[in-house]
């Protein structure tokens, strides 16, 4: 953390920028391991701070390095510490890079009003682009919220069989990740039948049955970092047509990890895995793109779709999560989290594909 501090240290000083305040909650974890909600970092050319109020005293004293120094909040002003414009003074401030994408333009206003003649200048992307690239550290944690997503998931498949709702299978996830000392990563999708083919189908009170395919689309949250993973399984006998779209499905992710390695576009992976998927007469139901990154937030960059500009670099950690949508009739998606390494890929995920249960 120290060394993410001094890069960005490094950075003010090269653009002329006096001091940058954090507001993003991830981007505050990720420089100093805070993992409360209300907290402000500032950090100048040779200094980090950052701001709690007594309920986070003892928190930011055990979570955060030594080095970061703890600014105690007495109150709050227009939604902002009140310490804030007398420690920019202090620390004689006067351009200050400030996270546009993640802020509004009240709160934006807010500050200039209250902190003199402070200018605000974009610092968007700077501690992003830092994030796309895991540490081993990162992806320690990754790989087990990766264990504990495939647990939960492995678990609610086991409740899948007729009469039984959607619902009380997404509760099956819940449940499991609570006790196994976790959350999850966001609100999981349990999509069956007909239903299937929205691919962001919440879970509703509609009953499995027999012939049903079921996409189970969840992930677990383990300090801080996210998992996601996605399996599709039919319920009794599977038409050929099912079989043939799960086989096609499989292909297209076998294809994108062909072309997942440093140096290779992005796009690449999406586009490898949508060949297989048209040239199986499937490309107009493959309606989105093949993944994105994962991290301290459940969707962050690189993003694998034909538009992507991004270069693939060691240790980014993705989604490939090809999908075929037929309205009216059913819809799959397997999604398992790779990590780019030195030579190719890894396929972090190792939830057997099972179609029929």
């Amino acid at each position: 953390m120290i060394e993410r501090i001094k890069t960005i240290q490094e950075r003010l000083s090269k653009e002329n920028i006096d001091g940058f305040l954090v507001t993003c909650a991830e981007n505050k974890r990720y420089l100093t391991n805070f993992s409360g909600s209300a907290s402000w970092v500032v950090i100048t050319q040779d200094r980090c701070l950052i701001m709690v109020d007594g309920r986070y005293t003892q928190q930011a004293a055990d979570e955060c390095p030594a080095e970061v120094e703890k600014v105690h909040i007495s109150d709050f002003l227009d939604g902002f510490p009140k310490e804030l414009p007398s420690v920019l003074h202090q620390l004689k401030i006067k351009r200050l890079g400030v996270e546009a994408h993640k802020m509004t333009l009240l709160e934006a206003r807010r500050i200039e009003e209250n902190s003199g003649a402070v200018i605000l200048v974009s610092t968007t992307g700077w501690l992003e682009a830092l994030r796309i690239k895991k540490a081993e550290s990162e992806v320690t944690l990754l790989r087990k919220a990766i264990t504990l997503a495939e647990k939960a998931c492995a678990e609610a498949i086991e409740h899948i069989k007729p009469g039984v709702d959607e619902a009380t299978i997404a509760y099956q996830i819940v449940d499991h990740l609570g006790r196994h000392g976790c959350k999850e990563a966001f609100d999981s999708i349990v999509a069956s039948g007909e239903r299937s083919a929205m691919p962001h189908g919440k879970p509703t009170t509609r009953k499995i049955q027999k012939g049903d395919v079921v996409i189970i689309d969840m992930g677990a949250l383990f300090q801080g970092y996210h998992s996601d993973v996605t399996r599709t399984v039919c319920v009794g006998e599977v038409s050929e047509e099912k079989k043939k779209v799960f086989e096609v499905l499989q292909k297209a992710q076998e294809a994108a990890y062909k072309t997942i390695r440093p140096g290779s576009a992005a796009k690449e992976a999406d586009l490898a895995a949508r060949k297989v998927i048209a040239e199986a007469g499937y490309g107009d139901y493959f309606s989105h793109g093949l993944g994105h990154g994962i991290g301290l937030e459940i969707h962050e960059a690189p993003t694998l779709r034909r538009t992507s500009d991004q270069v693939l670099e060691a240790g980014m950690v993705v989604t490939v999560e090809p999908g075929v949508y037929i309205p009216g009739k059913f819809g799959m998606r397997l999604e398992d989290d790779v990590l780019v390494t030195e030579t190719g890929c890894e396929v972090l995920t190792t939830l057997p594909q099972k179609l029929k249960v």
